[in-house]
């Protein structure tokens, strides 16, 4: 099996807060690239355009850098949320590849 390397597409930015907020995935790709430059942790949840984020949904540490798969472009939004009082900036790359 070959593994093929990510290419990039757009990227969008999500400032979390204690309430959750969404952004439109910024193009087709197979995956997403996922980035939580902030020191704080950060959760995630993947759907449409009424998608919430929850803290129970996909942790995601400072500093992550994290490639997740979106088979047929499933999931056209992302929604993020952080613990009370914290907040997080988040990048998200479609693109193809790992």
């Amino acid at each position: 099996m070959t593994t093929k390397i990510f290419t990039p597409g757009p990227t969008a930015a999500l400032a979390a807060t204690e309430t959750t907020s969404r952004v439109a995935l910024p193009g087709a790709g197979s995956q997403v690239r996922v980035v939580n430059s902030s020191e704080n942790m950060a959760f995630i949840q993947f759907g449409d355009s009424a998608v919430e984020a929850t803290t129970g949904a996909i942790p995601l540490p400072a500093g992550l850098v994290e490639v997740f798969s979106n088979p047929l472009n499933t999931n056209s939004h992302v929604a993020a949320i952080c613990a009370s009082g914290e907040t997080a900036s988040l990048y998200f790359t479609t693109g193809d590849g790992v």
